[in-house]
């Protein structure tokens, strides 16, 4: 599956919005992203976005959300499911590496 996916979804009535995604992700924890067209956000979160936009300029703060960023996904990493390739009928790396280093 992939790890993204892009979709433009009309906001229903209620201020609902409905995603569907591809089979198989059933169960599965996901993050959604929301980006508002900055036309339709009121004047003072527009000035906000705007200061926003200035701010990321600075290295330091672009320094400071590269590190935050790198650590979260680390932490993703880190914290996948472990599979054992004996459970799949796989080759053991160890026994690959030991059959290549023989040839």
């Amino acid at each position: 599956m992939q790890s993204a996916l892009h979709i433009t979804a009309k906001v229903l009535p209620g201020n609902r919005i409905e995603v569907q995604l591809p089979s198989g992700s059933e169960g599965q924890e996901v993050d959604i992203f929301i980006v508002l067209p900055i036309a339709n956000l009121p004047t003072n979160h527009q000035d906000q976005v705007a200061d926003l936009n200035e701010m990321a300029k600075d290295p330091d703060i672009q320094n400071e959300l590269a590190a935050v960023l790198s650590a979260e996904a680390l932490t993703r990493i880190r914290n996948r499911p472990r599979v054992n390739p004996l459970e799949f009928s796989l080759p053991d790396s160890t026994d690959l590496i030991r059959e290549d280093r023989d040839r």
